[in-house]
Parts: C-alpha cells; sequence; structure tokens
C-alpha cells in the first residue's frame, strides 16, 4: 500500500548492525593477512581493538534495535525474554574474543550466533502464537 513501516526498518536496521558486527568480530582472524596483503579491512585500518569495539558499538546499536522493536509494537513480555537472553549471549560473544587471544572467534562467531538468532526466533514466535492468544 506503499506505507512506510517503521518497525519493518529498525528490525532491517538493527539485523544490519548485528551482522555486521559479528562480520567485524570474524574478519578478525584475517588481520595480519589483511595487513600484509594491503586489504582494506575494518581490522587492518583500526587494528584488533579498535574493530573490536566497533563491533561493541554495533552491537550496542543492535540491542537498541530490539529493544526499540519491544517499545513500537505489540510484543510481549515473551519476546522481551527473549531479547534479554539473546543480548546476554551478545555480551558473552564480546568476552570472549579479545585482541590477544583470537582463539575464540569461531564459538564467537558461529555457536553464539546460532544460539542468539534461534533464541530470539524461538521467543518471538512464542509471544505471536501463544502469550498473543490470551
Amino acid at each position: 500500500t506503499g506505507e512506510f513501516a517503521w518497525p519493518a526498518w529498525i528490525l532491517f536496521g538493527t539485523v544490519t548492525f548485528w551482522l555486521a558486527g559479528f562480520d567485524i568480530i570474524y574478519a578478525c582472524q584475517d588481520f595480519d593477512f589483511d595487513r600484509k596483503e594491503g586489504v582494506h579491512s575494518i581490522p587492518a585500518r583500526f587494528g584488533l581493538s579498535g574493530a573490536l569495539w566497533l563491533a561493541r558499538l554495533f552491537h550496542l546499536i543492535t540491542a537498541a534495535g530490539f529493544l526499540t522493536l519491544f517499545w513500537m509494537t505489540n510484543l510481549s513480555w515473551g519476546y522481551l525474554l527473549g531479547v534479554v537472553i539473546a543480548l546476554g549471549i551478545l555480551f558473552y560473544e564480546h568476552l570472549i574474543v579479545k585482541p590477544a587471544d583470537l582463539s575464540r572467534v569461531q564459538t564467537a562467531f558461529f555457536t553464539m550466533n546460532g544460539a542468539l538468532s534461534i533464541t530470539l526466533f524461538g521467543f518471538t514466535l512464542i509471544d505471536l502464537m501463544v502469550l498473543h492468544q490470551w
């Protein structure tokens, strides 16, 4: 109908910043190669510490977006509980990856993001299918 749906755009931006944040974390593995070969990646440009701080900033924007969706829509406490758990997973993702120790990047990138997406999807689905029935 040509309508501008703010929640859809907020979700788009939220997921974009989430993806960009975890992609920066993943790209940290290639730091040495990127610098050696002149690849203009975020870790090569800002260093590992700077790149991980940028990923944290992007994930703070992600957190704000998921919380904004709670306030903008008719989602209830089920969704909010899923968001809280998902943000805990996101926080843990940043705890396990350090500039001096990238050994857990695979866990942060694959395992934690997989758990986050399944958690958020599951709680949102329960919220919409079960809790909105009451």
